[in-house]
């Protein structure tokens, strides 16, 4: 496997310098990993396409990803393709579970406790763990960062997987600062109220507490449509 240091000029100082940290953070992690192919763990958002940015000019040859899209808007899903293409990444996409599922399984729609983590589990790391597994990558890169999530280090072993979140101490700014570096549009979904709001996460964990009310409120016409895939249009929901 052969790296490749980009060019990182037009990039603010302070950019460049989380940038070529988190370079060194992926090789790292790769070489550790024996130079075999890495899998990245793709949802099509924001943070997920930053590190797919770092590992296509890391690589500059595609590598594998998997995205769990189950519940997401089917325009989610044909951008994630297009930036996928535009990436060179060999996406697969599962969808894991259904709105059939959904409803067969109540609890999950609004989970509190316990449901969210087992949720969570049944949906993204399961989807993620199982593929690698497929194909044989142990180390599996993520775009998680502290600003948002609970992110124990850069570089940890979970199971029989490495995961590697080199983008662990940037902020949403440098995060969009980035993208537009790179010249990847901003995901649709960001342009949508509820996306906005929530960004890709799905929907019956984010608004969990305050349910219907909640996504209501922040976007009409989502709701509307996961009523309607949920429920059929007829569906009247208290």
């Amino acid at each position: 496997m052969t790296f490749h240091r980009p060019d990182l000029s037009g990039l603010s100082r302070g950019l460049q310098r989380k940038a070529e940290t988190a370079l060194q953070i992926a090789k790292v992690a790769m070489s550790s990993n024996g130079w075999r192919e890495p899998l990245l763990a793709f949802s099509g958002g924001k943070d997920a396409l930053s590190v797919a940015v770092l590992l296509h000019h890391l690589l500059q040859e595609p590598f594998r990803a998997i995205c769990e899209a189950s519940f997401m808007f089917p325009l989610n899903v044909e951008e994630n393709r297009r930036n996928a293409e535009r990436l060179k990444i060999a996406a697969t996409f599962r969808d894991s579970l259904s709105y059939e599922w959904l409803r067969e399984h109540p609890r999950y729609i609004f989970p509190q406790g316990d449901d969210r983590t087992r949720f969570f589990a049944l949906r993204q790391w399961r989807t993620i763990e199982s593929f690698a597994d497929e194909v044989n990558a142990s180390l599996i890169f993520f775009g998680r960062r502290t600003q948002e999530n609970t992110v124990p280090d850069v570089i940890y072993e979970k199971k029989h997987f490495t995961f590697c979140h080199p983008l662990r101490e940037w902020r949403e700014e440098d995060v969009w600062e980035w993208l537009a570096w790179a010249a990847i549009p901003r995901p649709w979904i960001y342009s949508t109220p509820y996306g906005k709001d929530q960004g890709t996460g799905p929907w019956n964990i984010y608004q969990g507490a305050d349910g219907w009310d909640g996504i209501e409120a922040t976007d009409p016409e989502y709701c509307h449509y996961i009523r309607s895939q949920l429920y059929g249009d007829e569906e009247t929901i208290s």
